[in-house]
């Protein structure tokens, strides 16, 4: 071996076995790090650079610096405190199949449940846009907004002005937007906002000088919360596009977005604080959000809700194991939609046992789709379910990018998280868990809406494809973790 080879392979093993290494002892899932080394080890340098951009978590360090983890353990305090919130879901439910429901999210979610909030469902940009505009307009005290994609468009603009009149006003705006969804949207709103005078910060912005290479994680959460009463979270961004309703919107992008007023509004704006200051990089308080007690609730409004947050720098996967306990735990349906609909083991195995056991399981998936590749991994994993009970239908144009869940008719999930290995793992991302009878006899119109408008996914269809187009659904179908 001549001395550049020896050089060569030392270099080599210089970088493979710290990331060999971190491999065995971070990575969660087996499969993720036997790809992983066999990516290093296969490919020299490249793959250990490869590794260092999208497989290490240099957020985590980062949010315990700024007191962001709560790590979660069954120590004897917190199973003190979990058995008294459901005591107290108890007395807040007098069905049984929601306390049970709502209990699963008490054992994973930080935040309690919160009595005495409004929620109403908000249809595409054509009902959500005008709502949030006149919040802004008429806040007195603070407009704080994250998206995780704001167009440069007409639509867009109207926002912008809105909040630079709001400034004027001297209400304390703030724009936080994810460093990576302004780049792929090409708008680049934060240099207009600045030229606003307009607060805003960048979540993870890509960048050389100071190195920052978590392009792989993101902030997927859209929240616009106002004077710490009123907000809004779903699973629209801003933009155009979701003006469906307009013969002139090309493209148009159908969504759903939800309308909060109460308590629930003051943890939504509690954690848009926190990512704020992570932003920022620098500790504010977080205590001081909204009027009262945070473990207060309200009265007036009948809505039991519960934010659950969840991110890379979590202890565990709260979105995926809420969502995995309330389909198992269904008694009699699970309507699901989502625009990506990958999902892990777990959910797959919660879905085929409900559906076993005689639960109406339906997923209504876009027929229409903007990422190809996704629907191909999606189209090689969705037959299983429709094999063993699972019903799927396809929901026509326009592209449907709404994320809803409904358990039994009554247990309603809503939120920015997609159904893959994204959202559930990659992604900062919030769901509210919601009961309320007013909201559910809304969803559940909406959904009845779709399901006559949509048409049902078949065996026969999927085996209907060609060989061809079997084996690209299949090479996609590989990547599904990481899609």
């Amino acid at each position: 071996m001549s001395r550049v080879s020896l050089w060569i392979l030392c270099l080599h093993l210089a970088f493979t076995i710290p990331v060999v290494g971190h491999a065995l002892l971070h990575k969660r899932d087996p499969r993720s790090a036997l790809g992983w080394i066999l990516m290093v080890v296969g490919y020299p340098f490249l793959g250990a650079f490869l590794y260092a951009i999208f497989a290490v978590n240099r957020v985590r360090p980062q949010l315990e610096r700024h007191g962001r983890i709560s790590a979660f353990a069954a120590r004897p305090a917190q199973l003190e405190d979990i058995d008294r919130e459901r005591r107290r879901i108890g007395d807040l439910c007098e069905d049984d199949g929601i306390t049970r429901l709502l209990s699963i999210g008490q054992s994973v979610s930080p935040h309690a449940l919160r009595a005495g909030n409004s929620v109403e469902l908000l249809i595409n940009g054509d009902e959500a846009y005008p709502e949030m505009l006149r919040a802004i307009e008429e806040a007195t005290d603070r407009v704080w907004l994250a998206v995780y994609i704001f167009e440069r468009n007409e639509l867009g603009m109207r926002f912008v002005d809105a909040l630079e009149r709001a400034h004027k006003r001297g209400v304390d705006v703030r724009v936080l937007l994810d460093g990576m969804g302004d780049i792929i949207s090409r708008s680049f709103m934060h240099r207009i906002l600045r030229r606003r005078r307009i607060r805003v910060l960048s979540f993870l912005p890509p960048r050389l000088i100071p190195p920052q290479w978590n392009i792989n994680l993101r902030n997927h959460r859209k929240i616009l919360s106002v004077d710490s009463r009123l907000a809004f979270a779903g699973g629209l961004n801003i933009g155009g596009r979701h003006m469906v309703a307009r013969p002139e919107t090309k493209k148009p992008v159908a969504d759903t977005q939800c309308r909060f007023l109460g308590p629930i509004a003051e943890d939504l704006e509690r954690l848009f604080l926190e990512d704020w200051c992570f932003a920022a990089r620098r500790p504010e308080s977080y205590v001081a959000v909204g009027d009262g007690d945070p473990g207060e609730d309200a009265t007036g409004f009948d809505a039991l809700c519960r934010m659950i947050p969840d991110g890379p720098g979590q202890d565990m996967n709260r979105l995926r194991m809420v969502y995995a306990g309330v389909v198992a735990a269904a008694e009699r349906s699970v309507d699901i939609i989502s625009p990506y609909f990958l999902p892990p083991e777990d959910i797959r195995s919660a879905m085929i046992s409900a559906a076993l056991r005689g639960v109406s399981v339906t997923v209504i998936l876009p027929e229409v789709t903007n990422l190809v590749y996704v629907h191909a991994a999606m189209r090689r994993m969705i037959g299983e379910l429709i094999d063993n009970g699972v019903r799927v239908v396809l929901q026509p144009a326009p592209f449907a990018h709404t994320k809803l869940l409904v358990v039994d008719g009554h247990y309603i999930q809503v939120g920015s998280a997609n159904v893959d290995p994204r959202s559930l793992r990659l992604n900062f991302e919030v769901a509210v868990e919601v009961v309320d009878p007013t909201l559910s006899t809304a969803v559940i119109a909406y959904i009845d809406d779709i399901k006559t408008r949509s048409r049902e996914y078949t065996r026969a269809e999927i085996d209907s494809r060609s060989f061809v187009g079997r084996l690209i659904d299949g090479f996609f179908w590989l990547f599904s973790p990481y899609l």
